[in-house]
C-alpha cells in the first residue's frame, strides 16, 4: 500500500484565516457530493470522475478536546479498490494544525 502524507505543521494565524480553514475542511470533507483534496488518474480516468460513481463512507470521531479526525473512504464496488482520505485538525488558542495523509 502506498501512503502520501504532508507532516504536521503549526503556525499562528488570525480567526479569519481559522475561518477560512474550517470552510475548505467542510466543502473537502462535510459538504453531501465532497471535493476530495486529491486527485489521480485510474484506468485512464481522472479521479473525480471515477469517485462519482464509488461508494463513499464517512466517519468522524472525537480524538480529544482539541482534535477530531474526519475520514472518507471511497469504494469501487466492481474492483474493491479502496481510497481513504483522513484528516485531523487540531485547534488550540489561535494555532491550527492539519495532518493529512492519503492511503
Amino acid at each position: 500500500m502506498t501512503t502520501f502524507s504532508q507532516l504536521p505543521y503549526a503556525m499562528d494565524v488570525t480567526h479569519e484565516e481559522i475561518g477560512m480553514t474550517h470552510q475548505w475542511a467542510t466543502t473537502k470533507f462535510e459538504a453531501k457530493i465532497p471535493q476530495p483534496p486529491f486527485s489521480y488518474v485510474y484506468g485512464g480516468q481522472p479521479s473525480n470522475e471515477l469517485l462519482m460513481t464509488w461508494d463513499l463512507e464517512r466517519s468522524e470521531k472525537k480524538l480529544d478536546a482539541y482534535r477530531r479526525q474526519q475520514t472518507l473512504t471511497y469504494t469501487d464496488s466492481k474492483t474493491g479498490l479502496e481510497v481513504r482520505c483522513v484528516v485531523v485538525e487540531t485547534r488550540e488558542i489561535l494555532k491550527l494544525i492539519k495532518l493529512w495523509s492519503l492511503s
